[in-house]
Formats: C-alpha cells, structure tokens, sequence
C-alpha cells in the first residue's frame, strides 16, 4: 500500500487511522449490545464528520477542472479501483446512517428493544 520507505513518514497518519479504526470498533460493539449514546456518536462521528471527509477533496476537485476528459482518459488500473472503492464506501455509509435512523439497534421495529442476555450470567 505504501512505498517501506516513506512509512516512517507516514507513521501519524497510520497512528490517527489506527485509533480511529479502534474507536470505531468498540462503538459498534457498544451500539450492537443497545447503547443509544454510541449510535449518536457513530452518526455524527462516521455519518457526518467520516461523509464530509471522504467528499470534500473530491467535490473542491470537480469545481477545479473544468474539462474531465483528459482525467478519465489518464486513468490507470489503481485510479479505478481508488474511484470505485471511495464511490462503494460513500453507498455504504449512506446505507449504514439510514439503517441507524430507521430502527434502533436490537430493535424489531416496534419501538420496545429485547433484553439483552449476557454470556455466562
């Protein structure tokens, strides 16, 4: 992914990643097991703050160039597959924020969320 040499270089920006890959991950167990708190903060945090981060250079980009051929035309292999994967993760943040408005986490649907048996109690 990255060129061995230039990782020391990139090595915050690896750690900023990480941690916010490990927060992520500890939200969804906690918005899994019923906390409505961590469904708030994983909408704000990934449906608006984690959107506007993947969008904002794209968008600031497509004001920039006024002629989009020679863009598409250049476009190797990785540029592809960068585009195709950015495009699939905005889907998929769109899917995920409204599955999270529509119906709160352990619900079915009737409003009343089941009680949540723990492991070995």
């Amino acid at each position: 992914m990255w060129p061995l040499d230039d990782l020391g270089a990139d090595s915050g920006a690896i750690v900023v990643r990480l941690t916010i890959y490990g927060a992520v991950a500890v939200l969804i167990v906690k918005f899994a097991r019923g906390y409505d708190w961590a469904r708030i903060v994983l909408l704000v945090g990934l449906g608006i703050i984690g959107m506007a981060s993947l969008i904002i250079e794209p968008v600031l980009w497509l004001f920039d160039q006024p002629d989009y051929g020679p863009f598409f035309a250049a476009m190797d292999v990785a540029g592809g597959v960068i585009l195709v994967s950015r495009l699939a993760h905005i889907a998929a943040v769109v899917v995920g924020v409204s599955a999270m408005l529509k119906v709160h986490a352990r619900s079915d649907g009737s409003g009343v969320r089941p009680q949540i048996e723990e492991a070995g109690g």
